[in-house]
Formats: structure tokens, C-alpha cells, sequence
């Protein structure tokens, strides 16, 4: 059954999204998903989506390119990534939107 899990709240700063722990089925760690992020009031920023199997060293699970959609809203969608222990989403290079990133398992 596909499932769409919101991966901490809703971005509108340079910042990071809370790290939320892997522990709940569908999304186990080592689990194949897809990620994604949607973007909403005329987003200009970058975005990404970093793992950690100790809640201590993360690296970019999925690093997509910039968006600028001035008076546009936009959803970017990974490819097949395995999932670690630890994931949170993250924006830099901030100018205006929002950003909500999610995991998608389809089971």
C-alpha cells in the first residue's frame, strides 16, 4: 500500500527540519523509497534531504538542483534511495517558499 510520511514541518528559512528517527513500518532503514519535496509560494531556494545512520554525521541522500518557480508551486521526486537510521530535510541558499519534504513507499 503507498504511503506519503511528512518528514518534520513545513520550511520556510535556511534551515533543517527535525531529525526524525526510521523506526516506524513502512519506513524501516534499509528500506527502498523514494523522496520527495514540495515546494509552494513562489519557491527560490535549495533544498536536500540528509541521512545519518548515528544522529551524529549526515550526508545528502539526495541533493536535487535548485528551484526557481516565481508565482508557481513544484514537487521534485527522487530516485530509488535506501533509507538510514536517521533523516531530516534541509534548505540552504534560501530567498522566498516553503518546502515540505516527504517519503514515499509504495510497499
Amino acid at each position: 500500500m503507498y504511503t506519503r510520511t511528512k518528514i518534520g514541518a513545513t520550511i520556510s528559512s535556511a534551515a533543517s527540519t527535525a531529525v526524525v528517527e526510521m523506526d516506524t513500518s513502512p519506513n524501516l532503514p534499509g528500506t527502498s523509497v523514494v523522496l520527495s519535496i514540495d515546494y509552494a509560494t513562489a519557491p527560490t531556494m535549495d533544498a536536500k534531504v540528509e541521512g545519518s545512520d548515528d544522529n551524529s554525521t549526515f550526508s545528502d541522500l539526495w541533493d536535487p538542483a535548485a528551484v526557481n518557480e516565481a508565482g508557481t508551486v513544484a514537487t521534485q521526486r527522487s530516485a530509488t534511495v535506501v533509507l538510514p537510521k536517521y533523516i531530516k530535510g534541509t534548505v540552504t541558499a534560501y530567498t522566498d517558499g516553503t518546502a515540505m519534504f516527504y517519503i514515499e513507499n509504495a510497499g
